[in-house]
């Protein structure tokens, strides 16, 4: 499969915009439509500036913060800074289960580390919280598996992103109202396999970009993950004639 991670993801020019574009990013990375900005600015937003649920529901709570509004933007997080926007975050409603700093400075192997000290100390206070920061190597990353991302932070990227978007949105959209079905077959996902390893017509497109095909590729990959996922799960009828729709449309 190809290594997505050598896709080229343009840092935003201001933090609002790395602010906007991070919000849809977390949307998709939660699963949650209901991803929010944090108020306006000049409001007290206890360190987070997104907030959004796991899986949209229940009570897991995810706080984003986007560092950079005060004047610090590509400016690495401090083990000092950290500690203080985590007690910030201590006070947001309802209670957290994970904070997040995403930064648009190279990711720092030393700040993680405090991140997981930070972490374990909260579980062994019986308040936990997961503490973490990525930085823009981890976020290029995240950005790549997801469309509406690579729209938002970098929307130039390929002419076909919308036409992609779309279909993707479509076969998420059926899977989502699709009820559980047979059990598990092997050969169904041997069968799985072979129109994976087969790959798409697309990528011998005279004129397409290595890196464009690469982004169409992502998209679809990530949906043939799903549709794995289904099989696992006892569904390879429904995966199997997704798969095979989503085949036909590229």
């Amino acid at each position: 499969m190809t290594d997505f991670s050598s896709i080229s993801i343009p840092r935003p020019l201001n933090w609002q915009d790395f602010e906007r574009n991070c919000r849809v990013l977390f949307e998709c990375i939660l699963g949650d439509p209901n991803t929010q900005l944090n108020g306006r600015a000049g409001q007290s937003q206890n360190g987070v500036d997104i907030w959004g649920r796991r899986g949209g529901q229940g009570t897991h709570w995810v706080g984003v913060q986007c560092k950079g509004k005060n004047g610090d933007y590509h400016i690495k997080v401090t083990e000092t800074e950290l500690r203080a926007e985590v007690r910030k975050a201590r006070n947001f409603i309802p209670t957290l289960s994970e904070f997040i700093i995403v930064t648009t400075a190279s990711d720092d192997a030393r700040i993680q580390e405090v991140a997981r000290i930070i972490t374990e100390g909260n579980e062994d206070s019986g308040n936990p919280m997961v503490v973490d920061v990525w930085g823009w190597g981890t976020l290029q990353g995240r950005i790549s598996q997801y469309a509406n991302a690579i729209e938002a932070f970098h929307p130039d990227i390929t002419p076909f992103t919308q036409k992609t978007h779309a279909g993707i949105d479509e076969i998420k959209s059926e899977i989502s109202e699709l009820k559980s079905g047979s059990a598990v077959k092997d050969h169904k996902l041997d069968q799985l396999m072979e129109i994976v390893s087969r790959g798409f017509a697309i990528r011998n497109a005279s004129d397409t970009s290595t890196e464009v095909t690469e982004t169409i590729d992502q998209y679809l990959h990530s949906d043939i993950d799903v549709y794995r996922d289904l099989i696992k799960n006892g569904r390879p009828k429904t995966a199997i004639d997704l798969l095979q729709k989503l085949k036909e449309r590229c």
